[in-house]
């Protein structure tokens, strides 16, 4: 977590008095918050020392580096099994429960917490779901998935469980990257170790007023780079490369007609792709030297 003052309080409370769930001890990872962070999570470390743990970053590191640290924490104190959960109450304590539960039935290596997985994650109010992330979100786990045996709908849910047992073999956990892209390059890396991966249905929800960060073709870009660079094979980097401008195109398009556009589930998003892709390669179009201009690049008629 990182300068979550305002979410803190409500999240800790939600998780001590959750229903339904094992008892289990919590571990606050502050990433170097500069806020109020700190006063609050010590205050119910005082009142819960039994339960409460911390361990603190001194400056931010990101969020790469916070996952890192907590799965091997997770391994050196010997923990069964590890879920990381946001702070900024993005997550519901009964998602908890329902990764255990899957546990308890399936012999997997990691759980992960899929938003997009059926029509049943969905909010009421779909207005609140940031388009451009959102699709992002799709076209890279499409890619990740093309490019592994794996069949994830969300790449970058940020609740997951992890089987400790699993990853330990491999202590001390070393990743490259530090930031937003981690969850890339920690599915590559699972990937390529064999480990089996299983999703389950967590609630999509996203907060007004979150943080923002770049402009969407800045992020995508930093995605596809990040695919690229930790991509298995050549193959793999072959397949990302041929398919990097459609999937920009796809976005564009997407984006420009989104009075029609739906939040769907993955398997719906991926037909509509698909069918982009099939479209846009008929074109054949010449990929740009850069992607901050795509209305000159991409003509209307792809997008119809």
């Amino acid at each position: 977590m990182w300068n979550e003052e305002k979410y803190l309080e409500e999240a800790l409370v939600k998780l001590l008095t959750a229903r339904n769930v094992p008892n289990f001890n919590i571990l606050i990872f502050d990433d170097g918050s500069t806020d109020n962070s700190a006063k609050i999570y010590s205050r119910f470390q005082q009142q819960h020392k039994s339960r409460i743990f911390i361990e603190k970053h001194e400056t931010q590191l990101g969020y790469g580096r916070t996952i890192r640290d907590i799965l091997n924490y997770g391994i050196e104190k010997h923990y069964d099994y590890l879920i990381t959960f946001d702070a900024d109450l993005q997550h519901e304590p009964s998602s908890i429960s329902t990764i255990l539960n899957h546990y308890s039935l399936a012999n997997t290596d990691i759980v992960s917490g899929s938003r997009y997985l059926n029509y049943q994650c969905f909010p009421e109010d779909l207005s609140v779901v940031p388009r451009d992330r959102y699709l992002i979100n799709m076209v890279i786990t499409w890619l990740l998935n093309q490019t592994t045996n794996y069949t994830l709908t969300d790449a970058f849910c940020g609740i997951k469980g992890y089987n400790i047992h699993a990853l330990q073999k491999y202590y001390p956990l070393a990743f490259e990257l530090s930031g937003y892209s981690f969850p890339l390059e920690f599915w590559y890396w699972a990937f390529q170790r064999k480990l089996t991966v299983s999703e389950v249905p967590v609630p999509l929800i996203y907060r007004k007023g979150r943080r923002q960060r770049e402009d969407w073709t800045i992020r995508l870009s930093n995605y596809i780079e990040t695919l690229r660079d930790f991509a298995p094979n050549n193959k793999s980097i072959e397949l990302i490369e041929h398919m990097e401008f459609g999937i920009f195109s796809a976005i564009y398009c997407w984006l420009e007609r989104i009075h029609e556009w739906e939040i769907e589930p993955y398997q719906v998003v991926e037909q509509h792709l698909v069918m982009h892709l099939q479209k846009h390669n008929q074109f054949k179009l010449a990929q740009p030297p850069s992607y901050t201009n795509l209305k000159e690049a991409i003509p209307q008629e792809l997008c119809e």
